[in-house]
């Protein structure tokens, strides 16, 4: 795959972690004028979805195996 047609770098948005616009527009949003600030981090992988739990039955099943391995312990 060629990096143009990544995500990221085809929005634009490979200089700059995606965090990092979750709490501009958080800030926005709350009229505290944030300041737009460039970063010396470089992504080294293509993010295409951003989920952690794709649905809530994975969300309990992570959960149990944390609770099952603190058992064990």
């Amino acid at each position: 795959m060629r990096s143009e047609d990544h995500f990221l770098v085809s929005n634009g948005i490979h200089d700059v972690p995606v965090v990092d616009h979750l709490v501009f527009y958080l800030y926005d949003l709350l009229g505290l004028k944030p300041v737009r600030h460039t970063t010396a981090y470089s992504m080294t992988h293509d993010i295409d979805m951003i989920r952690k739990f794709p649905s809530f039955y994975k969300f309990i099943r992570a959960i149990g195996n944390v609770a099952f391995i603190k058992i064990r312990k």
